[in-house]
């Protein structure tokens, strides 16, 4: 199996619009947007004609891995390290690299998984986000909460329990009961996060407030949480649920 980062993309002018991407973080946070907003990744593989179809299941700091390859012929080309490209479109959104394989190949839960090393270059046109699905009253009735677990400095860790407004697949939004002390901040790390629907869904993760909003009239704290760094079965865990939930309920 090739090892290494074989993930360079063609430099070539860019259409109007759109960018390269190269500095890692950059690529990474592109491929977070694609894995949140659940875009199907299209792979076309040199000297075969057909496109192939998979989901991108999680990004890491020098990978990110690949699943659910259909149609399965495209399984065997992974597995033999052919080389392939890579694109994805959504509503305003399309990304590429070509000349990328697969470095490694993995399996959780009898489940097969691809490892792609991070490209040095991604074309990017556009970004969207992704689609939040507020809660049905049915499951917030049942249970729906949020434990998040605080590392503040010159304090014991602190642990907060929160209940879930909307979520996706890249994060959620969560109520709290005021006051929080110490307060909440923007871009504060939590340590963890414990996230359980009843019956449904149990997932935990590690995450970062993204923004605060403090409605005094309601006494409750609202904040909008990004989930980071989470364990493949979790991630899985999450992403079909939020299929079966987009099914049945609207964006918010």
């Amino acid at each position: 199996m090739p090892e290494g980062n074989l993930g360079t993309a063609k430099r070539v002018q860019s259409p109007p619009g759109s960018r390269y991407l190269q500095s890692p973080d950059d690529v990474r946070t592109c491929l977070k947007s694609l894995r949140d907003s659940r875009c199907v990744l299209t792979l076309r593989f040199e000297n075969n004609p057909t496109s192939f179809q998979c989901k991108l299941l999680d990004v890491h700091e020098n990978h990110f891995y690949i699943e659910d390859i259909s149609p399965r012929e495209g399984l065997s080309l992974l597995k033999r390290g052919e080389k392939f490209s890579i694109s994805a479109r959504g509503d305003g959104l399309f990304a590429f690299v070509t000349e990328t394989c697969v470095s490694k190949v993995d399996e959780a839960r009898g489940l097969p998984f691809f490892h792609i090393p991070l490209p040095d270059n991604l074309l990017l046109q556009q970004r969207r986000r992704a689609e939040r699905y507020p809660l049905p009253l049915r499951m917030r009735s049942q249970g729906s909460e949020v434990h998040i677990f605080r590392h503040v400095k010159g304090m014991h860790d602190l642990t907060i329990l929160g209940h879930i407004i909307d979520i996706s697949a890249g994060g959620c939004r969560v109520e709290f009961q005021s006051p929080v002390e110490p307060p909440i901040t923007y871009g504060e790390k939590l340590a963890s996060l414990n996230l359980t629907i009843a019956d449904m869904l149990e997932v935990h993760s590690e995450a970062v407030v993204r923004h605060v909003s403090n409605l005094d009239s309601v006494d409750r704290i609202v904040c909008g949480i990004e989930f980071t760094e989470m364990d493949l079965a979790d991630r899985r865990r999450l992403k079909r649920f939020i299929e079966i939930l987009s099914k049945s309920t609207s964006p918010a």
